[in-house]
């Protein structure tokens, strides 16, 4: 399981941004952390620290992902999307929480590759091996 946590994780850094882990419904997004509202420079710091320190992957899970709703307009439903929220711990002890929104539906693309890499024997079976 470690290289598919690596690989989402990776996923992750390059698409999502540290909240707070609350959604915003009006947004249609994960909250930004407050004075750094999705910031290049802190984000590209974050993947720095994350380079020189080091991923802690014993405490790091994979990500959550929920179905969250999102405001429109007012003569509209809500629309729907797919959220990724989990902790990355670094070996230092620090914790960040990282969110990401996709509508393409990437957190369910992830679930079925997961299912694939988990049963080994089915993907030789597909492939013939």
């Amino acid at each position: 399981m470690q290289d598919e946590k690596k690989v989402i994780w990776a996923y992750m850094l390059e698409h999502g941004y540290e909240t707070t882990g609350e959604w915003n419904y009006y947004r249609s997004a994960w909250e930004s952390i407050p004075n750094r509202d999705r910031e290049k420079d802190y984000h590209q710091e974050l993947k720095e620290k994350v380079l020189s320190i080091g991923v802690d992957w014993e405490k790091t899970k994979l990500p959550d992902s929920s179905i969250e709703s999102g405001f429109t307009d007012t003569y509209h439903d809500s629309s729907k999307c797919e959220a990724l929220l989990g902790v990355l711990y670094l070996k230092d002890g620090s914790e960040y929480i990282i969110g990401s929104r996709d509508k393409e539906g990437m957190g369910t693309y992830i679930e079925k590759l997961l299912s694939f890499i988990k049963s080994s024997d089915r993907v030789k079976s597909i492939f013939g091996e």
